[in-house]
């Protein structure tokens, strides 16, 4: 059947094809970028935790500015401008984001946030060549950056560990391994994917 696990599942997918397209050499295009930036984005409106697909595509920029191996600067730029205004579009419609909050767990200016340091990122990696200097301020950065977030962590790390007292109780909030050895294979794998048996 078809529900929020279903279309979560999509947009992990989706991450990977696109990012796939986006870090494979090619000549230059920016719909590679584009794409990548508007599933991103879109990501936020199928459920509000799926931000954490922005890092690893963060991790990957970063790896491949290291290697020389960074996408041209059009597609960074369509990667950037795509990710910050898909999520506007996302968030304009959020009560949360028009009053202000900032939480990870209601679309709020957090998601924002998160979406312009990664925008941001991808466009500092493109205009600095790579250097030791260049790293410790991009790093330096990095630790600025996730200044307002710190507040944010320990609930996001209870959270993302299911040891919230909120989602405790809940099903699907539980290690798929763990909700293989507590009910049966078919309902572990019915509620995440087959995928995740590979």
């Amino acid at each position: 059947y078809v529900d929020h696990h279903f279309a979560e599942l999509l947009w992990v997918l989706g991450t990977l094809s696109a990012g796939i397209w986006f870090f494979t050499s090619g000549p230059s295009s920016v719909a590679p970028g584009i794409t990548l930036g508007c599933v991103l984005a879109s990501a936020l409106a199928i459920h509000n935790s799926l931000f954490i697909l922005m890092v690893p595509v963060a991790l990957m920029l970063a790896m491949a500015w290291w290697r020389s191996e960074l996408p041209d600067r059009a597609r960074l730029l369509g990667f950037s401008a795509a990710l910050l205004a898909v999520t506007t579009l996302v968030c304009i419609p959020s009560d949360p984001w028009r009053r202000g909050f900032f939480e990870f767990y209601t679309l709020s200016w957090f998601h924002f946030y998160l979406s312009a340091c990664v925008g941001v990122f991808a466009l500092l990696l493109s205009w600095l060549p790579r250097s030791t200097r260049n790293l410790i301020i991009l790093m330096a950065a990095a630790g600025a950056a996730m200044v307002p977030v710190i507040g944010s962590l320990a609930l996001a790390s209870e959270f993302l560990s299911g040891d919230l007292e909120s989602i405790r109780n809940i099903t699907e909030a539980n290690s798929p391994y763990v909700m293989y050895a507590t009910y049966s294979e078919l309902f572990s794998t019915r509620l995440f994917s087959g995928l995740m048996w590979l």
